[in-house]
C-alpha cells in the first residue's frame, strides 16, 4: 500500500488530471482556431475573375477577391487577341483597387478590336498588400457588343 494516498484521494487525483487534460486541449484546439483569424496572422489568398472582351475592343475584368488577411492592390493583364502579339491592357477600376477581402471590383480597358468569334488569351497578375504576386491564364472568344 501507497503511503498517504488513500483510494478516495487517488479517485480525486485522476479525476482532476483528466479534467486538466481536457481543458488543456480545448484551449490548444480554441487558440488554434480563433488566434489567428483575431490577430490576423491567417492569410489566405484566393481570387476569382472573368475577362471578356468585345469586338469593338472592350475589355471587362470582374475580380473578387475571395480570401482574407491580405488586399489585391495591384493587377496587370498580358493578352493576345486573334493570335496577335501580346500587349498590356491599362484598367481603371470600380470601385479603385485596393480590392479588400470579400470585395469585388471591375476594371475596364481597351484591346484590339476584332469580330465575333475571334479567340483571345492571356494572363492576369495579381499583386497582393503582402507584395506576393499570383498569376492565372485565360482564353476565350470575342464576343458581340450588342
Amino acid at each position: 500500500m501507497v503511503v498517504g494516498v488513500s483510494g478516495r484521494g487517488l479517485s480525486y487525483l485522476v479525476s482532476v488530471l483528466i479534467v486538466t487534460a481536457v481543458a488543456v486541449a480545448a484551449a490548444i484546439v480554441v487558440v488554434g482556431v480563433l488566434y489567428p483569424s483575431i490577430v490576423g496572422l491567417a492569410v489566405r489568398r484566393e481570387w476569382s475573375f472573368t475577362v471578356t472582351v468585345y469586338d469593338n475592343g472592350h475589355v471587362r475584368v470582374v475580380l473578387e477577391n475571395r480570401g482574407w488577411g491580405v488586399s489585391i492592390t495591384g493587377v496587370e493583364v498580358s493578352m493576345s487577341v486573334g493570335g496577335g502579339a501580346a500587349s498590356t491592357v491599362d484598367l481603371s477600376w470600380s470601385p479603385p483597387l485596393p480590392l479588400d477581402p470579400g470585395r469585388q471590383a471591375i476594371g475596364v480597358g481597351a484591346a484590339a478590336a476584332a469580330p465575333p468569334g475571334t479567340t483571345y488569351e492571356g494572363t492576369i497578375t495579381v499583386t497582393f498588400s503582402d507584395g506576393s504576386r499570383d498569376s492565372k491564364p485565360f482564353k476565350g472568344a470575342v464576343v458581340a457588343r450588342g
